[in-house]
């Protein structure tokens, strides 16, 4: 399928209504959940959340990363982030599949898109956003976190685990699923 340049039509054009910035997604949620379940997996580390929504990882979590960096396409999400004033934590309206405007971004040692394909323009550009995630947190060995709610996207390919571990080998890491609370949580880490 030929790539829509990028074309992505943001919540189906409804940008002006956003309810995940006053009320977090159960998949976000659930992540979330997750962390505050582990702090001592979390503390001390660095944190990319792409997706910000309602930003309820850096309000829930930001006394455990050192610093949080967060990701958005939605005006509304950035401007949301950004009056919170969060001192550690920094947002940015960028598209996540245009990587020459990632390199503001640094290495992490956490990755959280918990829509991991959705919204994608096309699988080529969905690869190399996947390539350029797992390269973010490999050198750190660090650790990605999904959840199967963003394995599917209505112009591209749904994602499936078997996809996710083949993608990760490159760099020694596998997919584990389901050892959260949360079954549909999705970790990506090395083997």
């Amino acid at each position: 399928m030929p790539c829509t340049g990028y074309k992505i039509l943001f919540n189906r054009g409804l940008t002006a209504k956003n309810p995940w910035i006053k009320k977090t997604t159960s998949d976000q949620k659930a992540i979330g959940d997750y962390i505050a379940k582990r702090p001592e997996d979390y503390t001390g580390k660095t944190c990319l959340h792409i997706g910000t929504g309602s930003s309820s990882i850096a309000i829930n979590h930001h006394n455990k990363f050192t610093h949080i960096d967060g990701l958005t396409i939605c005006p509304d999400e950035f401007k949301f982030a950004n009056n919170l004033q969060i001192p550690n934590y920094t947002n940015y309206l960028i598209n996540k599949y245009k990587l020459e405007e990632l390199n503001v971004l640094g290495e992490y040692d956490v990755i959280i898109d918990n829509n991991i394909k959705l919204y994608a323009c096309c699988d080529e550009h969905y690869m190399d956003y996947f390539d350029w995630i797992l390269d973010s947190v490999a050198s750190r060995n660090g650790e990605i976190i999904t959840h199967t709610a963003g394995f599917t996207a209505g112009n591209v390919e749904p994602l499936t685990l078997s996809e996710i571990d083949s993608i990760a080998d490159r760099v020694q890491y596998k997919t584990y699923k389901g050892i959260a609370q949360d079954g549909n949580i999705v970790f990506i880490r090395s083997k």
